[in-house]
Parts: C-alpha cells; sequence; structure tokens
C-alpha cells in the first residue's frame, strides 16, 4: 500500500507563484530533490526522506480527480483529497 503525494506548499508562501512552486509531481519532486535513487527506500531520516506532522489541520474536501476522462464512471469517483479552498488548487 502508499499514498502518492501531488502537490505540497511552503509553509512561508504567500503569493500565487509561491503556491504554485511545488504544485504537481514534477515540480514537487523535483524541488524536494527526490530521484531514482530513492526507489524502494524506506521513509525515515535514515533515507533522508521523511513526512513530518503538521501544525495546523486543514479542513479537507473530496473531489472527483480531475484530467481522466477516458475513465468511463470512474471518473467522477470521490478520490481526490484537497485543502479545501487552497489558492494552490488548480481546479
Amino acid at each position: 500500500e502508499g499514498v502518492m503525494i501531488r502537490s505540497a506548499f511552503l509553509n512561508s508562501a504567500s503569493t500565487k507563484k509561491e503556491y504554485k512552486l511545488l504544485a504537481g509531481p514534477g515540480k514537487l519532486t523535483r524541488y524536494l530533490g527526490i530521484d531514482r535513487t530513492l526507489k524502494g527506500q524506506t521513509l525515515g531520516e535514515e533515507s533522508g526522506l521523511w513526512i513530518e506532522a503538521a501544525t495546523t489541520q486543514p479542513e479537507v474536501v473530496l473531489t472527483p480527480r480531475i484530467g481522466i476522462d477516458y475513465a468511463e464512471e470512474a471518473k467522477d469517483w470521490p478520490e481526490r483529497y484537497c485543502w479545501k479552498d487552497h489558492p494552490s488548487l488548480s481546479r
């Protein structure tokens, strides 16, 4: 099992441009220096990649995924977790 993190944001971000720095898997992995050398590694300080608890708990909403019109009825399944009204959301 796993979780795919496709976007993030900087706590210090204040402009729309800053919010977009980590919008999308490509920008996120480049910014964080995540590459194939981490493949198969366990999350933790020893691998250099870990997740820390947030200091705030945002309101999370569940929406249909975007850009998967080919998925027929599955395109409308609510499988996209988003921070409600966050400025970095594309849609």
